[in-house]
C-alpha cells in the first residue's frame, strides 16, 4: 500500500491535480460541471455528512448524559452544555474567520497543504490502518487474558 511505486504515482497526480478523488471533489466543488449528476453527488455527500455528523454526535450525547447522572443545578448544567458546544464549535469558527479575513494569504498554504496531503494520503491511510490494526489486537490479546 505504501511502496515507492505508489508514492510516485500520488505525487505526479498532486501535481497534475487529477486523480478519481481529486475530479469527484473538484466536481463536487463545482469546477468543471454544474449538471444534474453535480447535483445527485452534492446530495450524496451531504447524506454522508449526515450519517457522518449523527455519529459524532455521540460525544454531545454523552455530555448530556454526563449532566443529567450529576444533576447539578439549572444553570451550572446550562454553562456547562455551553462550555461543550464552544468548544466543539471553535475549531471551525477559528477556521472560518481565518478564511474569511486572510483568504488571499492562506490560499497558496491551503493549496500546498493540500497538494502534500494528496500525495501523502496513501501513506498515512497505511499508518492509520496499522495503528488501529495493533490497538485491536492489543485490546483483543488483554480482552482474551492470554497473558495473565
Amino acid at each position: 500500500m505504501d511502496s515507492k511505486k505508489a508514492r510516485l504515482r500520488a505525487s505526479e497526480r498532486a501535481a497534475q491535480g487529477g486523480g478519481r478523488i481529486l475530479n469527484w471533489r473538484q466536481r463536487i466543488m463545482g469546477g468543471k460541471d454544474s449538471n444534474k449528476s453535480a447535483l445527485i453527488t452534492l446530495v450524496g455527500l451531504a447524506l454522508t455528512a449526515v450519517v457522518l455528523e449523527i455519529a459524532t454526535m455521540l460525544p454531545y450525547l454523552a455530555a448530556i448524559g454526563l449532566i443529567t447522572v450529576e444533576s447539578p443545578s439549572w444553570s451550572i448544567s446550562s454553562f456547562m452544555l455551553l462550555g461543550y458546544c464552544i468548544i466543539m464549535i471553535l475549531p471551525a469558527l477559528l477556521l472560518l474567520v481565518g478564511r474569511l479575513v486572510a483568504h488571499k494569504t492562506l490560499e497558496p498554504i491551503l493549496i500546498r497543504l493540500d497538494k502534500w496531503l494528496t500525495k501523502n494520503a496513501q501513506s498515512m491511510t497505511a499508518w492509520i490502518i496499522g495503528i488501529v490494526g495493533f490497538l485491536l489486537a492489543a485490546n483483543a490479546i488483554y480482552a482474551l487474558d492470554w497473558f495473565n
